[in-house]
């Protein structure tokens, strides 16, 4: 006999899978008969004291011609495009919160847990240094070749021209004492300027090495040895 994964709630009437199902270890498949969602409604409309809707088992509502659905978390009836998309077909291709119940729920979760999150984002990075800068590496590029970095890009230009300016001083400035010290970043500029790979992309041993004959052939000419 092929075991069941899905279960219909006793209170919305839908077939959902075992996994959205309150659990309960004397029950079928270890699943009640009711679902989550409407476990959670039902004690939010205990604890408020409010009274429970006769028609709280209608998630789909036809509202003037136009398919509805019951947010579980404000109660209230919207068209499908206020719901997220979700791939699971009980659920009609629709997430269980709308759009604004959804916001709302993240906001409040990263206010409590924000600072666990960010450490585990920390200790992540530290663990992962070089897929974090593979994959930033990527992202960078892939936003770089994409048409609202050049949209955003023109729009900073033209509200910001004072900034462009004053980076334009900077970066000339840096640029100046890059080679009046042979910094690294000099020191790539030229080896990929003279070999077709980039700077980037030579070893730091070779880097290194490369900055000291720089230095001596910089000394050697100064002093017309």
């Amino acid at each position: 006999m092929k075991e069941e994964t899905t279960k219909k709630c006793r209170v919305c009437l839908e077939h959902k899978h075992l996994s959205q199902m309150r659990t309960r270890k004397e029950g079928a498949y270890g699943v009640d008969t009711i679902c989550k969602s409407c476990v959670r409604e039902k004690d939010y409309f205990r604890v408020h004291g409010v009274e429970r809707p006769k028609d709280l088992s209608l998630v789909f509502k036809l509202i003037a011609g136009v398919k509805h659905k019951r947010c579980p978390t404000c109660f209230e009836y919207k068209t499908y495009d206020n719901f997220c998309k979700a791939n699971s077909e009980n659920t009609r291709g629709m997430g269980t919160y709308c759009f604004i119940c959804a916001r709302e729920y993240k906001r409040q979760y990263h206010l409590k847990n924000g600072e666990r999150e960010r450490q585990l984002s920390k200790d992540w990075v530290k663990n992962n240094y070089e897929k974090n800068r593979l994959q930033d590496k990527l992202r960078g590029e892939r936003y770089r070749n994409s048409d609202k970095y050049k949209i955003t890009r023109e729009r900073f230009k033209k509200n910001n021209p004072e900034k462009i300016e004053l980076n334009k001083q900077k970066n000339r400035l840096r640029s100046k004492l890059d080679v009046a010290n042979i910094s690294e970043r000099y020191a790539r500029s030229t080896l990929g300027s003279r070999s077709p790979i980039k700077g980037s992309e030579f070893p730091q041993e070779f880097v290194e090495a490369y900055q000291e004959l720089m230095k001596i052939r910089r000394f050697m000419k100064e002093n017309k040895i």
